[in-house]
C-alpha cells in the first residue's frame, strides 16, 4: 500500500503547476480546455484580472500556451492562470512600455497613450476637461463653429 501512496503523491505533486496549449474556449461560461501532453482537461475556469465592480476578462485563445494551477495537485480543482509568449510573442518595444496587442491594433502607454489603430467608443471621451462629443468650437478656429457635426 505504501507505494500506491507514494505513486499517487508523485501524481499529485506533477499536477500542481503545468503548461499546456488551449484547445477549446467558452467565453460564456469563462471556462477553456488545456492539452497537457496528449491529453485534454475538462472544461477549466480562466483567471481574470479583476473580477468584482471592475472586470477585466480577457480569455486566451485556442493554440495559445497557459499555465495550469491545481491546488493540492487536484485536477478537479485546477483553474487557468496567465499565459507564456511562444515564438518571440513580445509586443512592447522594451521593459518599460506598458503595451497590448489588441488583435491588429496596438495600445502603448508612453507617458501619454498612443493608439495605433481604431478605438470604437460607445459613449463619450473626456480629454483634460474637454468632451469629444459635447465641446463646441469658438469662431476663432477659422470656419469650424458650433457643436461637433
Amino acid at each position: 500500500m505504501a507505494g500506491f501512496q507514494h505513486a499517487e503523491a508523485d501524481r499529485r505533486a506533477t499536477n500542481i503547476v503545468q503548461v499546456g496549449a488551449v484547445t477549446a474556449i467558452d467565453t460564456g461560461a469563462n471556462r477553456a480546455r488545456v492539452r497537457i501532453g496528449g491529453l485534454d482537461t475538462q472544461p477549466l475556469p480562466v483567471t481574470q484580472l479583476r473580477s468584482g465592480t471592475v472586470r477585466f476578462q480577457w480569455m486566451p485563445s485556442p493554440g495559445e500556451q497557459v499555465v495550469v494551477y491545481a491546488p493540492r495537485g487536484d485536477m478537479e480543482r485546477a483553474f487557468i492562470g496567465p499565459s507564456i509568449p511562444v515564438d518571440g510573442g513580445a509586443v512592447a518595444p522594451d521593459a518599460a512600455t506598458p503595451t497590448i496587442d489588441l488583435g491588429g491594433s496596438i495600445l502603448s502607454i508612453i507617458g501619454d497613450i498612443k493608439i495605433d489603430g481604431t478605438v470604437t467608443v460607445t459613449q463619450d471621451v473626456i480629454a483634460n476637461g474637454i468632451s469629444l462629443v459635447n465641446h463646441i468650437h469658438p469662431e476663432s478656429i477659422g470656419s469650424v463653429t458650433g457643436k461637433p457635426q
